[in-house]
């Protein structure tokens, strides 16, 4: 059985293609988007850490300077 098959030159992958592209072009964006959130976020958490420290051991000095007695 011989059988051939007909494609129109007008049927392409092209606007397949295209939205395939935009779809992964604003998936990316939005990725980079959140990565810089995240990383945002992680330095301002650092600081609060880092400022806890400062104050707990103003506090402690405090305390070691001024013992309670009872």
């Amino acid at each position: 059985m011989n059988v051939k098959y007909y494609f129109p030159q007008s049927r392409t992958f092209a606007p397949v293609w295209d939205v395939f592209k935009t779809s992964t072009e604003k998936l990316a964006s939005c990725h980079l988007d959140l990565v810089r959130r995240l990383q945002e976020l992680i330095k301002e958490v650092h600081k609060y850490g880092d400022e806890q420290i400062k104050s707990y051991k103003k506090v402690i000095i405090f305390l070691n300077a001024y013992p309670m007695t009872y």
